[in-house]
């Protein structure tokens, strides 16, 4: 990660991106669908979601999408190699990580906030290969990316299953769409624990590396919950996610991915202290909510030993948090918030039991 930025440069980012927000009203009186677009929406897409202007990212990523099936780049494998006349050159693996990267970026918007298919609802149309891993026996070589792709197209995988059993029941054609659910989770839960994802990233220095990794770890446990939110919203015909969250925090699943959400937050922030990369774990990553979780489960709970240890993981996010809100009004009020939650759950167990804080 290590964004060891002086303040000036980072005025300069600001004024770069605000320059390019200026700019798409003309790129769009331009634009023609060309592969040149298709890269500026994507980029620009990724730029706009680093600054948290979400609706704009939506949008320019369903431009993304547009160009992308309009050049016929997700059939860049048919056998006729019709396609690659629009490219005008032969298909590179770097294209098809790119199109594997829009694949799950449009099942993140579906999941996280509801959108409708921009890319995955004719994927049986797809014709679109894995680009080649290739396995370098070299100790030197760093195969961080080629992890993160790997574990990344198994999250896809996992989402197009989930979204398929959501239509599953809608159709009626499955019964117990939660259950369905809490099995799709687990397998990636164990995915998980496969790569030893939480232990890799306890071992990494502030580098780009930490932030790869830690991103994976924070992505697939994150849309555990939602899969599980949504599924339970569904099943239970509730108006909106936040009136599934009585159903889902106290579950194990959740609540083991959400102590796991904030412990590499914890070890995040602990190597890389800028203000973004909160705003990143606050924003792109809702760390506020797996921290409600695990506060809501220790006001409800009545083993006060497992108490002890997780309200002490409230305190230590709640501290790393704190330490930040100089001069950022918003992030003090949140960390004064959770530090009265946390007296709250000290008093709740000290007046339990014997066990202090």
């Amino acid at each position: 990660m290590n964004r060891e930025k002086s303040i000036s440069e980072k005025d300069l980012l600001h004024k770069i991106y605000i320059c390019s927000i200026r700019s798409i009203p003309a790129w769009q009186r331009q634009a023609n669908g060309s592969v040149a677009d298709f890269c500026a929406a994507s980029f620009m897409m990724q730029t706009a979601a680093e600054n948290f202007e979400h609706d704009l990212a939506w949008k320019l990523f369903t431009l993304a999408c547009q160009y992308a099936q309009a050049l016929n780049f997700h059939q860049m494998d048919r056998l006729d190699r019709i396609v690659t006349v629009t490219l005008e050159r032969p298909f590179l693996d770097h294209d098809r990580r790119r199109l594997w990267s829009l694949i799950q970026e449009d099942f993140r918007y579906r999941l996280l906030f509801d959108k409708v298919p921009a890319l995955t609802g004719n994927i049986d149309q797809w014709n679109v290969n894995f680009p080649n891993l290739k396995a370098d026996g070299d100790p030197q070589v760093d195969h961080t990316l080629s992890i993160q792709f790997i574990i990344s197209s198994r999250l896809t995988f996992a989402l197009s299953d989930f979204f398929h059993s959501m239509e599953q029941f809608d159709l009626g054609n499955l019964s117990d769409l939660v259950s369905r659910t809490k099995a799709i989770c687990s397998q990636v839960n164990d995915l998980y624990k496969e790569w030893n994802i939480d232990t890799w990233v306890v071992g990494l220095e502030a580098d780009f590396r930490l932030w790869t990794i830690s991103s994976v770890a924070f992505t697939g446990y994150l849309f555990i919950i939602y899969m599980m939110r949504r599924a339970v919203a569904r099943q239970h015909a509730l108006s909106c996610l936040k009136a599934a969250d009585c159903l889902v925090s106290g579950l194990p699943l959740i609540q083991n991915v959400s102590k796991r959400i904030l412990q590499t937050a914890c070890i995040v922030l602990e190597k890389d202290c800028e203000m973004d990369t909160l705003s990143v774990l606050l924003g792109s990553f809702q760390i506020h909510l797996p921290y409600s979780y695990v506060a809501q489960d220790l006001l409800e709970a009545e083993d006060n030993a497992r108490s002890v240890d997780n309200a002490a993981l409230l305190d230590t996010i709640t501290k790393s948090i704190g330490r930040r809100a100089k001069g950022n009004p918003g992030i003090k009020t949140l960390a004064l918030v959770m530090g009265h939650i946390n007296n709250s759950i000290k008093d709740r167990i000290m007046h339990d039991g014997d066990n202090t804080i």
